[in-house]
């Protein structure tokens, strides 16, 4: 990967955590059906009829602590009073980056002599208390929202072809972004088969890109799927969050299985091997020195070489891995297991630029390109935190010892990225609070 597109990368991925970080409360507030101050309710359950029940979800957020003390819901000249559990938190208060906040959730009956198109008022006040700090004490202070609600009255068939269409819609969500992951999942195997690393940077942009998706899945998945199925517990909201994550990483999965081989399991990385031009040999790694630096010094430096896919095959025999030709194919197994595929386009006549080589192991890939050395010169093997030159000049332990010292420093680069990100979030939003 390009130095610029690393640093492109990881800039937009610190510019959006910083973002969601600020934003992110106000984007949660956002979903609610009413808010007023620090008070934020949302209407669970909002397609109803006659006698059904309406569930409305009570939020309250800010200062060092806070509890909700009572909620009153006056509905159709009827008062509903649900009680909090208030300060819980004693003489002493622990602080969070993350802000303090408090729920309740409060159940109202529709009238059963309601009619199917009249329009239920809701008035609801909430009453809380919020702990803010003062330099090494902090004190309670007692405030109040209150919201105005309007839901409307459905009769049963109506209710039930609403919900219908919510539970289609947050599927029908869930379906394009999984969509979206499989479209977006070649140009992000041609991001990790550029050279130089650039993992810390595609980390950083991963986490912003994380927690926005997890926003995303609130308001377009999770919210309409309670209201379709009317079910309020936090068991629904926990399920549907982790199936708002885990399907597009199956799809995903699934993805980088397409195109692989019966009978081999697992999931295979891509690998892309290139000629390089104008590179000086040194001793190659074959048994035979001198017939192998003959057929490297002349092998042609240009991406024109082609030869037929039974001569492919045999290299790779030659260097002890286990390889079957069939059609465009061949699987490559090597002495411990280790599985890769080389998909060509013409076997006929093989070039570097038509190969396709996807494995689950970078040792299994090094041996693959060292065995295509002698006949297409040498190139270039880009993986998943991997850019080697394989010309014959080192040992086989040389090349993997490379491989090794890269895929290190690159965790290490991407630990130090998100450490120092998380600092940054950390200070922006301590800044926030006290600014608040």
């Amino acid at each position: 990967m390009s130095r610029g597109l690393t640093i492109a990368l990881g800039a937009l991925g610190v510019v959006g955590c910083l973002a969601m970080l600020i934003c992110f409360e106000p984007l949660r507030r956002s979903t609610a059906d009413a808010s007023d101050g620090a008070v934020s309710v949302w209407i669970y359950t909002p397609h109803v009829a006659p006698g059904d029940t309406l569930t409305l979800g009570v939020r309250v957020a800010g200062g060092d602590a806070i509890g909700i003390e009572d909620v009153t819901v006056t509905a159709d000249g009827k008062t509903l009073r649900v009680r909090g559990d208030g300060a819980t938190w004693g003489s002493m208060i622990v602080t969070n980056h993350h802000g303090a906040e408090d729920s309740l959730d409060v159940e109202v009956e529709v009238p059963r002599d309601a009619t199917p198109g009249d329009t239920l008022r809701l008035a609801v006040e909430v009453a809380y208390v919020e702990a803010a700090s003062s330099g090494s004490s902090f004190h309670n202070a007692r405030g109040r929202g209150a919201v105005q609600l309007a839901v409307s009255v459905r009769s049963p068939t109506m209710r039930a072809v609403r919900r219908l269409l919510s539970g289609g819609r947050a599927l029908a969500t869930l379906g394009a972004l999984c969509l979206l992951v499989w479209y977006a999942g070649p140009w992000l195997g041609w991001l990790n088969r550029q050279d130089g690393g650039g993992g810390e940077a595609l980390g950083v942009l991963f986490i912003a890109l994380l927690v926005l998706n997890g926003f995303v899945g609130y308001a377009v998945f999770i919210l309409p799927l309670v209201a379709a199925t009317a079910w309020t517990g936090s068991w629904l909201f926990v399920v549907a969050g982790i199936v708002w994550f885990a399907a597009p990483i199956w799809v995903a999965i699934k993805h980088r299985r397409r195109g692989g081989v019966r009978g081999v399991k697992g999931d295979l990385a891509d690998f892309q091997l290139r000629p390089v031009v104008g590179r000086t040999l040194g001793t190659p790694y074959r048994t035979d020195a001198a017939a192998a630096h003959e057929v490297l010094a002349g092998a042609p430096r240009v991406d024109t070489t082609t030869h037929p896919i039974a001569v492919v095959e045999a290299a790779l025999r030659e260097v002890g891995l286990r390889a079957t030709a069939r059609g465009k194919l061949i699987t490559i197994v090597d002495d411990r297991g280790r599985v890769a595929t080389l998909r060509v386009r013409r076997p006929a006549r093989v070039a570097i630029a038509g190969m396709t080589l996807r494995s689950r192991d970078n040792l299994v890939s090094i041996d693959v390109a060292r065995a295509l050395v002698p006949l297409y010169g040498p190139l270039r093997l880009s993986g998943p935190l991997l850019g080697l030159l394989i010309d014959g000049t080192r040992s086989r332990d040389e090349v993997i010892a490379e491989a090794d010292a890269q895929f290190h420093k690159a965790l290490g680069v991407l630990q130090q990225g998100l450490e120092r990100t998380g600092a940054i979030m950390s200070q922006v939003q301590d800044s926030l609070r006290r600014r608040r």
